[in-house]
């Protein structure tokens, strides 16, 4: 009798348990995995160094290579003064102040843990203080030069989180559709009929030199408009980017405030000498030359 007693009452705390801590289990997981993801991009000259936008909040999943070693760069001045990983023994990890060395070379199971990297950074009288949340895991490749193997990662930082400059005076910018929209809807007014502004793609990202990064920049499904800033002495060259890479210089006609490109694809290099921006087409899938193999073996 005492025993089903405590039996029951075992089943009911777990009901209770249940009820009470399930929701805040999969709000965990749900912030975790699905509304912070952020990916990684590839810069205009090499698939093998990639950008990734700094978040507050957010998690990283780094995929390391056995036999490959990464360098991991920070924003210019900043600093990591504390390093915690939850395994050791499965990487080799080298602080190198403002940036990280890191190599997997251990199997896959000790290699999977995580690590925490807090930073500082020192703009005037303001510290800037920054967490980055990384899960590690890695895996093997056959081919060093498969374009998903990273030699270098850099993290790139909004200019409006404080931060005064990165070390490569790197800019992200997400086009917002509901003032894009607004402000755009006047300005082109007798340029497109009114029915196709407003099914126009703001879906763009933009990464690189902010003096030659465009304002804003759209499609309305046959022509890409770009809108730079009215002091810009010279407007960069626009390449279209195909996916391995290679860069086709295309033609353009300007048009009010707009530079109008009679093209809409995933990828765009604007180039100002040594300079250059990568602009991303958030509404068009952009693949990698692995996936169109896989692809074509129909895997």
């Amino acid at each position: 009798m005492i025993k089903k007693i405590f039996y029951n009452i075992q089943i009911f705390y777990l009901l209770i348990s249940a009820l009470l801590f399930a929701p805040f289990v999969g709000y965990t997981v749900q912030i975790s995995t699905q509304n912070n993801v952020v990916d990684f991009r590839d810069i205009a000259t090499t698939s093998h160094i990639k950008v990734i936008p700094y978040k507050e909040d957010v998690i990283y999943h780094y995929v390391g290579y056995y036999g490959i070693a990464t360098t991991v760069s920070f924003d210019k001045d900043e600093q990591i003064v504390s390093l915690i990983m939850g395994n050791t023994t499965g990487w080799d990890i080298h602080n190198l102040g403002d940036r990280l060395l890191l190599k997997p070379i251990l199997d896959e199971d000790i290699a999977n843990t995580n690590a925490i990297l807090l930073t500082q950074k020192q703009v005037y009288n303001e510290t800037i203080r920054r967490t980055y949340h990384i899960i590690l895991s890695a895996s093997d490749v056959d081919d060093i030069e498969d374009p998903k193997v990273p030699y270098e990662i850099r993290f790139i930082y909004n200019n409006h989180q404080g931060a005064e400059s990165s070390r490569y005076e790197d800019l992200i910018t997400k086009n917002s559709n509901k003032n894009a929209l607004s402000e755009t809807v006047n300005v082109l007014d007798g340029i497109l009929p009114f029915d196709q502004i407003i099914s126009l793609n703001f879906e763009y990202e933009i990464y690189g030199m902010q003096y030659i990064s465009p304002l804003r920049i759209f499609d309305d499904g046959l022509a890409t408009y770009f809108k730079f800033r009215p002091n810009n002495a010279t407007i960069p060259a626009i390449f279209a980017v195909d996916v391995y890479g290679n860069e086709e210089l295309i033609n353009y006609h300007v048009n009010g405030d707009y530079v109008i490109v009679e093209s809409v694809v995933p990828k765009f290099t604007l180039r100002h000498g040594d300079d250059y921006v990568c602009v991303f087409n958030n509404n068009i899938a952009y693949e990698t030359p692995q996936k169109k193999k896989n692809d074509a073996r129909g895997g």
